[in-house]
């Protein structure tokens, strides 16, 4: 027993021994079918500069039957195996039928194998009319920003306009626009993203694109998100003349405005003032118009650009008292000069409650004049009116102005 395994072993490694010698010795020939080989096509451009394209459902596949010493067969893979079809060789439109070259790496002799077989020995290409060309990128905005916010839609920003879209002459007509769809929903503040856009028809529609290429897959949008807030318009007003704020109407339309701008320019934009009056100048009731002006980079949500302010005194009343130059008090006349009250007759507008107006008369006015600055020749100086301090509601209008001339002595 124990030689018959032996002998068994001795055989075994006999026989291993001559098969390996005959596999890589003798090497004998052998067959071997290699499957879904693709297709490459090559001179696409040509095809194009005749105005026709490839419309490719899917690759071609090639199954292949080869036969060559085994030890090739056995290093050859899927992947060496180039099958080329020249597309330059078709001049219409239609369902083509074009042959392929078959290559392998150049480890290989030309001759190293022979084909037995290959399936399908041709590969039907579908060619249609090729087009090009430009579309506009048009945005699309879905939902809507947080509360008190808005999108400032003049500053969308894209960084591709238009896209260059090329495939099937029948699909590219009918492709006008890349539509770029974007959520709105939550945002509160400026954003840049990257968004991927649908080929879409005049109406909207999508339009299937498979077989259409991009000049860019994704377009970026740069939006301002707005913060939105209420502002109240403001006078500044400087109380006089006998109008106080317990006897003045200020009316302001609108009183206020709605405007847009950036956190950091409104976080401390809490109001707006128009302009400034001086009541002691205003002789009567008076409607007056100012301009809306807001800080650049703002925006006025309310489109008013104009505010009117009505100003009125309806508990007061006006009187005009007419002073004689002689009751003109004048101080500070610089040493070596004279001067002669060219005003004859001063008139002073004051205004005040009924009661104390009815009352008041020219004894209860004094006029001084200072003329510390003046210089020779005649000129007009500032009066200062004071009004006796029993009549408290009382106030002066002005200005006033007295003519004078100033001599040297």
């Amino acid at each position: 027993m124990k030689k018959k395994a032996m002998y068994a072993l001795m055989s075994a490694i006999i026989a291993f021994g001559l098969w390996l010698y005959v596999i890589t010795v003798v090497n004998p020939e052998a067959e071997q079918t290699y499957y879904d080989i693709t297709v490459s096509m090559t001179n696409e451009s040509v095809l194009k500069d005749k105005g026709l394209m490839v419309l490719a459902d899917s690759e071609p596949k090639v199954t292949l039957v080869l036969r060559g010493n085994r030890t090739d067969l056995n290093k050859l893979k899927n992947s060496d195996i180039t099958l080329l079809a020249d597309l330059s060789k078709i001049n219409a439109a239609g369902q083509q039928e074009l042959s392929y070259s078959i290559s392998y790496p150049g480890e290989f002799a030309d001759n190293a194998f022979e084909v037995l077989s290959h399936s399908p020995d041709k590969v039907n290409l579908n060619v249609v009319e090729w087009g090009s060309k430009e579309i506009d990128v048009v945005i699309s905005y879905v939902g809507n920003v947080a509360e008190d916010y808005i999108i400032d839609k003049d500053s969308a920003q894209l960084d591709h306009e238009k896209v260059t879209i090329t495939g099937p002459k029948t699909v590219i007509d009918q492709i006008t626009q890349a539509k770029l769809d974007v959520d709105l929903n939550g945002r509160g503040q400026t954003f840049s993203e990257s968004f991927r856009y649908t080929l879409c028809d005049a109406n909207d529609q999508p339009v299937d694109a498979a077989q259409v290429k991009t000049s860019v897959a994704e377009v970026t949008l740069t939006l301002r998100v707005l913060r939105v807030k209420e502002i109240p318009l403001l006078l500044d007003v400087k109380y006089g003349g006998g109008a106080t704020a317990d006897t003045t109407n200020i009316a302001i339309d609108p009183l206020t405005i709605k405007v847009a701008g950036s956190e950091a320019l409104l976080e401390n934009f809490n109001s707006l003032t128009l302009g400034a009056v001086n009541l002691a100048d205003m002789l009567e009731d008076t409607t007056k118009t100012f301009p809306i002006n807001l800080t650049e980079g703002l925006m006025n949500l309310s489109g008013v650009t104009e505010a009117t302010v009505a100003i009125s005194f309806p508990e007061l009343e006006t009187k005009t008292l007419s002073i004689a130059r002689d009751k003109i008090q004048v101080s500070g006349l610089p040493a070596g000069m004279t001067y002669t009250i060219g005003t004859q007759i001063c008139t002073i507008a004051v205004r005040g409650p009924k009661a104390q107006i009815d009352a008041m008369t020219e004894e209860h006015l004094t006029i001084r004049v200072n003329l510390a600055d003046a210089q020779l020749g005649e000129n007009y100086f500032p009066a200062q009116v004071y009004v006796d301090g029993a009549f408290p509601g009382v106030g002066v209008l002005g200005p006033n102005n007295i003519s004078i001339l100033v001599q040297g002595s």
